[in-house]
């Protein structure tokens, strides 16, 4: 996810993997999920040694912008240091 105008498009992109994929750490290192909506179905990722990153989207605008900020600062402070 890049900074994008508030004029641009946002695009998401899904992938679809055959089979099945072990979503513990270290092949996932992180999912950030909206304030109000961890729910205990992430103890398990938790426990394994992914982070629960809850963001904010105080500002109002649509949850996509909120995810981008929080996805990118997130990399930015931890992953690029």
């Amino acid at each position: 996810m890049s900074a994008v105008d508030e004029h641009a498009l946002v695009r998401m992109h899904e992938v679809r993997i055959p089979g099945r994929v072990d979503l513990r750490h270290p092949l996932l290192i992180a999912v950030l999920a909206p304030n109000g909506l961890v729910t205990p179905a992430f103890a398990p990722l938790m426990a394994s040694g992914v982070r629960l990153v809850p963001y904010d989207n105080a500002d109002g605008k649509d949850r996509t912008h909120a995810l981008r900020k929080a996805s990118i600062d997130y990399i930015l402070v931890n992953l690029l240091n």
